[in-house]
């Protein structure tokens, strides 16, 4: 795969160790530094490593989690119980219909390289705001559909259905995050972000009730606020 082929999609260039968005020659996605493109510039989902070729006994459900939003959407890897990988992945700013397919490449390129046995986002909610809930509506609609065009089974959770389960605290949305940060460093002993925090918890949740009790029936439920 020759480097020229490749489209740099950032606006600007601040130095090799600038975390750049790049389209490799099949169309995939990627988020890597300047200065890791140079060394290497294989495509991360083309050349699949050895954990994403993981097709084997050992691993019996890989659980893909989006903490999804139409900017930054956070996303958590477990292959059983066990969380193996984690990030969050940031829409370039502009119009949402510009923003959505952005996303929505993204999904894919993530779903090519992980290749997950199960998905489960969060529910949108009702927002104060109707153009953010319409924008969130819109959003999740995309994603809906490019899960089941891969035929995968998927899980949509009320946001207040996760923190609960993991004991998230607080009554404003600072201190919730703030909390789930904690957990998650209590947990698996990592420093998060707010929104790959989200997603680990989130994962966390489909783990303890579709992975462990086997509750993998290979179709979407949607699940009311209250557990």
């Amino acid at each position: 795969m020759a480097a020229i082929d490749w489209q740099f999609l950032e606006e600007e260039y601040h130095n090799l160790d600038t975390v750049a968005k790049m389209m490799c020659p099949e169309g995939h996605l990627v988020e890597m530094t300047v200065r890791q493109w140079r060394k290497d510039s294989s495509c991360p989902v083309c050349h699949h490593d050895s954990i994403i070729k993981r097709k084997t006994k050992a691993i019996e459900n890989r659980l893909i989690a989006i903490d999804d939003a139409t900017y930054t959407n956070g996303w958590a890897i477990f292959d059983n119980s066990k969380l193996v990988s984690y990030g969050a992945f940031t829409a370039t700013p502009g119009e949402l219909p510009d923003r959505i397919v952005e996303i929505g490449d993204w999904l894919i390129g993530l779903l090519e390289k992980w290749q997950p046995d199960t998905i489960i986002i969060e529910d949108i909610q009702q927002q104060s705001n109707v153009n953010v809930f319409k924008s969130l509506a819109k959003l999740q609609g995309v994603l809906e559909y490019l899960i089941k065009k891969y035929d995968l089974p998927y899980f949509i959770v009320h946001s207040q259905t996760w923190k609960s389960h993991n004991k998230v605290a607080g009554k404003s949305r600072a201190d919730q995050k703030k909390s789930a940060q904690l957990i998650v460093q209590d947990l698996y002993g990592i420093n998060a972000t707010q929104d790959e925090c989200d997603a680990i918890l989130m994962g966390k949740y489909g783990v303890d009730n579709f992975i462990k009790n086997n509750n993998n029936n290979n179709r979407m439920v949607e699940f009311d606020s209250e557990e």
